[in-house]
């Protein structure tokens, strides 16, 4: 009881670090190094009739408070390479601000893609996640390969290596 309680109250002032990958509509310049992710703040309402978030630049009733950063990591021809920190964890919350902010993940149609993925789902992956140990405190780091390597996670995993590569 104790463990759950100590994780919970990370999730809840915001100690617990989620890190996502997307692949979106548009050609966006990547950030310099060092530079500020952009910070995407809105009020979510999820409809669970039809299983989808929608967003508000105001308080509303009912709509709770969604924020995330981002960074463009990368570019190809049609499509741009995001890296993604939620601070908030709302259901839908990456797709829905993110197609609020004009950059559908490629194959999400529910959230404005102009078209469905050839292998089905979305280009959106949950990379990383690093939270302390309940008990010990120990900082742990926990990270996923992509679901399947293709020229896009390709480059995907190239602009993250470069970015990580002119960071150090």
């Amino acid at each position: 009881k104790r463990a759950n309680a100590e994780l919970s109250n990370q999730l809840k002032i915001h100690k617990i670090q989620k890190v996502y990958y997307a692949i979106v509509e548009g050609c966006y310049k990547p950030f310099p190094v060092n530079k500020e992710a952009c910070l995407l703040r809105h009020y979510l309402w999820f409809n669970s009739k039809n299983q989808k978030a929608y967003a508000s630049k105001k308080s509303e009733y009912q709509y709770k408070l969604a924020e995330l950063r981002y960074r463009v990591v990368g570019a190809g021809e049609r499509y741009s390479f995001l890296e993604i920190e939620l601070i908030t964890g709302r259901t839908h919350q990456i797709r829905c601000q993110l197609s609020e902010n004009k950059m559908p993940i490629k194959g999400d149609l529910k959230y404005g893609a102009k078209r469905s993925e050839k292998m089905g789902g979305i280009r959106l992956h949950a990379g990383k996640i690093a939270l302390f140990h309940p008990v010990t405190k120990e900082y742990l780091e926990f990270s996923g390969d992509f679901p399947f390597e293709d020229n896009l996670w390709l480059e995907v995993k190239k602009s993250i290596k470069n970015i990580e590569d002119l960071e150090k």
